[in-house]
């Protein structure tokens, strides 16, 4: 059997680490809505899909999906990979955005 991957509670993470994940979900788009909420991770523990709409997820689709992954993050924690992942992507993005600029 496979080593079990490194992971966090989703409650121990902050406005900003729930913000990174999103993009490693693909859920990216709604990062700024998700910083300018603020949501953190005991938070998004919590949401219920009118949460996640009044947030500013507009998709029933994305927030079926999120909640799905949240369910999962909650039972098995949020593997490290996917922390390291979403932080990677944003830092990408503000480097791109400055360089629009």
């Amino acid at each position: 059997m496979p080593p079990r991957p490194a992971t966090r509670k989703l409650a121990s993470l902050s406005v900003a680490e729930v913000c990174g994940l999103l993009p490693a979900l693909d859920l990216g788009k709604y990062a700024a809505a998700f910083r300018a909420f603020p949501v953190n991770g005991s938070q998004l523990g919590v949401a219920a899909d009118e949460d996640l709409e009044e947030v500013g997820v507009a998709s029933g689709m994305h927030r079926r999906a999120l909640l799905q992954r949240v369910q999962q993050f909650l039972e098995d924690g949020v593997p490290l990979t996917l922390l390291a992942d979403g932080a990677k992507r944003v830092a990408e993005a503000a480097a791109e955005a400055e360089e629009l600029s």
